[in-house]
Formats: structure tokens, C-alpha cells, sequence
């Protein structure tokens, strides 16, 4: 799903773009339009080679990153979203969820992941609703031994659709995207910073920066068995390397993990990083 009206291979993922329209009324979020290189969507070759490479059982544990729709089949509005899986050490069942809510009059639209892991490769399959509207479609990936984390596409079985829900939102649900997981606390570059204070998550300011997709997990329910664990993700327009929580309800003595992935011009993944933080 993607959010525009009213309101990542080696570094290098997606190409994409963001413009604002600054003049929009209070309590709409401005258009955001996402431009992006279909011959760099999806990485096919690079997630077979990947495949190849990687024989042996993968590891395991929480892994949170993002997806984007395809720009190739969605070129009104393809938008990056919050994303996480909990696997297996071995070979066994998974699960996970693709959260979709991005302002605060839309129901909260999770997506239920669920599948297998075998050796470097996962498939599967998610569902849930989008804005009342069921969806489901499918999932797969797998491990790149040579870069330390996982990618993979996804599909939607309703194909392309068109949602006006004015005066809150109104955007297209792409008929597939492409996605990348990360394990907690690893950054990339190795000198990108996440900070937290009480009331603003900041990180370091990448050159050429052009958007910044920020989400708050849950970590005791990264850690579960079940249940959703994404309790907040917004989108930060061109250069700025700053959001307010404000408006996040986080539970004071509570851990959480807070992630931040930062995308240029030019297609190329300046940054991403996750940390744990406690909330004050």
C-alpha cells in the first residue's frame, strides 16, 4: 500500500524521489510522489545470486527493515513501508507483519506474514486488511551470506488498487513490491548514528539525503512468538535527519527498537540503522 494526498545487493536498493507540496491544509498529509528506476526494482539478480551463494541454513532471529512497492506497476505513488520477521535458527516456520497505517485517520492496517524457512530461502504468504479492505498475496526471499542481511518480493493477489478515502487519504495498493531486513542494531554505513531522546529520534545527516523512512518497534514482541510489534512508522521528506515523537504513545520504563533507513536521489541507500532505547 502506499500513502500520497491528504496526507535495499550491496548499498545500493531502490531509486527514489520525493517531492512535497508544502502548501497543503493542517491535518492532511501533503502529496508525496516517489519516482523510481525500474532496472534497479526488484534486484532479481541479484536475490538469485544471493540464493546460490548461500546453501546453508541462515540465521535467525528478528529481523526488521522495510518494503517498497513497485514503481514499475505502481508509478503514481510506490512508497516505502515498516517491515519485520521473526525466524528460525533451523529450518522451521516463520513469522512477521507489513504494516501499512501511515496517518492517524486511517484503521490500523497490519499485514500477517507466515511461512517457511529452508536453508537461505524463505516463502510464504501474508494477509490482513488495508483501510477495511481484505488483502492478501504472497512472500519470498533469501540470505546474502556476503552482505549480512535478507531480501525478497512480495505480491498482492487483488492486483492494483485505487483507494479514495477523502478527506483522510487517497492512494493506490500496488500489485507487488520488493523488500530488505536487517538484524537489530546493525548500521550501514558503519558510522551512522540513531539518537533518542524523550521527545525526538535523530540520526546522522547523509549528503543528498532525499527521504527517510523512521519506525518504532515493540522489542519484548520482536522477541514473541506472535503478535504485532510495530507500534509507529512515519516518512521525513528530502534532507532533514530529525522526527518529533510527540505524538508516539510509548510507555514510560519500556524497551523499544527505533530504525531508520535514509534514501538518495539517485537510487542508492545512504543509510540504515536501528537502536534499542528505553523510554523516559
Amino acid at each position: 500500500m502506499s500513502v500520497i494526498k491528504a496526507a535495499m545487493t550491496t548499498e545500493t536498493l531502490f531509486m527514489w524521489v520525493l517531492s512535497r507540496n508544502s502548501s497543503a491544509p493542517r491535518g492532511k498529509v501533503s502529496t508525496h510522489r516517489l519516482v523510481a528506476s525500474s532496472v534497479l526494482f526488484l534486484l532479481a539478480a541479484a536475490t538469485q545470486g544471493i540464493a546460490q551463494e548461500a546453501t546453508s541454513a541462515a540465521p535467525g532471529g528478528a529481523y526488521i527493515g522495510f518494503y517498497l512497492e513497485n514503481p514499475r506497476t505502481n508509478p503514481e505513488d510506490p512508497v516505502p513501508g515498516s517491515l519485520y520477521l521473526r525466524l528460525p535458527a533451523g529450518n522451521d516456520t516463520f513469522s512477521g507483519e507489513m504494516f501499512f497505517t501511515y496517518v492517524g485517520c486511517q484503521s490500523s492496517n497490519v499485514g500477517n506474514i507466515s511461512g517457511r524457512k529452508s536453508g537461505a530461502s524463505l516463502s510464504g504468504n501474508w494477509s490482513g486488511t488495508v483501510d477495511d479492505r481484505a488483502q492478501r498475496g504472497s512472500f519470498s526471499g533469501s540470505y546474502g551470506a556476503a552482505n549480512g542481511y535478507y531480501t525478497g518480493t512480495y505480491t498482492n493477489a487483488g492486483g492494483k488498487q485505487h483507494r479514495d478515502l477523502n478527506p483522510c487519504i487517497e492512494y493506490y495498493i500496488a500489485p507487488d513490491g520488493s523488500w530488505a531486513l536487517f538484524p537489530l542494531e546493525r548500521t550501514l554505513p558503519a558510522g551512522f548514528e540513531i539518537r533518542v531522546t524523550p521527545n525526538a529520534v535523530r540520526w546522522t545527516s547523509q549528503h543528498g539525503a532525499e527521504g527517510s523512512l523512521v519506525t518504532i518497534f515493540d522489542a519484548a514482541m520482536l522477541a514473541a512468538p506472535q503478535g504485532n510489534a510495530i507500534v509507529w512508522q512515519t516518512l521525513v521528506d528530502l534532507d532533514a535527519h530529525m522526527t518529533s515523537l510527540g505524538d508516539v504513545r510509548l510507555v514510560r520504563g519500556k524497551e523499544y527498537v527505533v530504525s531508520v533507513a535514509v534514501l538518495g536521489p539517485a537510487g542508492d541507500q545512504l543509510a540504515f540503522g536501528s537502536r534499542r532505547f528505553v523510554a523516559q
